[in-house]
């Protein structure tokens, strides 16, 4: 999954970084790829949402925010070495994959309330 994968290797980049790695030929194509899916997500999301799924829109597009917010940071550091970019980096990773994980929980929980009404 998408979210899985831009928090693991926001972790790992972070710490790769912090190390003093140089990553300037490495980040800037996979900053693009992750910027470019991130993007179509939104887009999908854009839209108003149906009725009753405004909350899973609106904690999706604020989840996106915070993975382009985690990726700005990545790129950040590479122009002003601050470690605070790196902490705020995996911050905001993680505050969008928590995020991720509530909209995940509230689509499980109506599809169980659908399927209890579903076999009335």
């Amino acid at each position: 999954m998408l979210k899985n994968a831009i928090l693991e290797w926001v972790r790992d980049t972070a710490e790769r970084l912090a190390a003093g790695e140089d990553l300037s030929a490495e980040l800037p194509p996979i900053l693009d790829f992750f910027r470019q899916q991130l993007d179509q997500i939104y887009s999908d999301y854009e839209p108003e949402a149906p009725a009753g799924a405004e909350e899973i829109r609106n904690t999706t597009l604020e989840s996106i925010d915070l993975y382009c917010r985690s990726l700005e940071c990545l790129d950040k550091y590479q122009v002003e070495a601050n470690p605070k970019l790196l902490r705020l980096a995996v911050q905001s990773a993680e505050e969008a994959s928590d995020l991720l994980g509530l909209v995940r929980s509230i689509v499980s929980q109506s599809q169980d309330w659908i399927s209890q009404f579903s076999e009335l």
